[in-house]
């Protein structure tokens, strides 16, 4: 995919099973929708989904990754239940190379149930600077319930 583009993947469960999803300095939209609803597209590329809609479950399994590496790539996941497990991780942050004022950009997470996240691959949610430049994205879980396993990671740094 060429860098700057967004790629949104919207159904009834989205099931990642493996592989690597990659949108370099993009976006990156998982939505869960569990009946028939109207998916908005907002001026700047992301998606509004309706409030008054059951969404469906996003699942990441068997190393899935998703991975906006590079300046102001986001990732939005909109689901009841998020489960992130076996090595697999949402990735954002700024690359090697990258100047001082780079922006890093943000995961945001809205799961009207649960987030779960099993760790026993070291499973991620994660936001990296390398090397210790620029500016840190935020991470955002709006949840009711966030459940963690084994060895996991949720958070955001910068190495180098």
């Amino acid at each position: 995919m060429q860098s700057g583009q967004s790629l949104s993947l919207i159904g009834g469960d989205v099931n990642l099973n493996g592989g690597l999803l990659a949108a370099p300095e993009g976006r990156v939209e998982l939505g869960g929708l569990a009946e028939a609803g109207k998916v908005g597209f907002n001026p700047d590329g992301s998606l509004t989904f309706p409030n008054n809609v059951a969404r469906g479950n996003v699942t990441l399994s068997n190393q899935a990754n998703v991975s906006v590496i590079g300046q102001r790539g986001s990732i939005t996941v909109n689901a009841r239940n998020l489960d992130i497990s076996t090595g697999s991780g949402l990735f954002a942050g700024i690359p090697s190379g990258a100047n001082s004022d780079a922006q890093a950009g943000d995961i945001v997470i809205n799961a009207t149930d649960r987030v779960r996240i099993e760790g026993d691959s070291n499973s991620s949610i994660f936001i990296i600077n390398v090397p210790l430049v620029g500016k840190a994205g935020d991470i955002v879980i709006n949840t009711s319930i966030l459940e963690g396993t084994g060895r996991f990671l949720i958070g955001s740094g910068a190495f180098g």
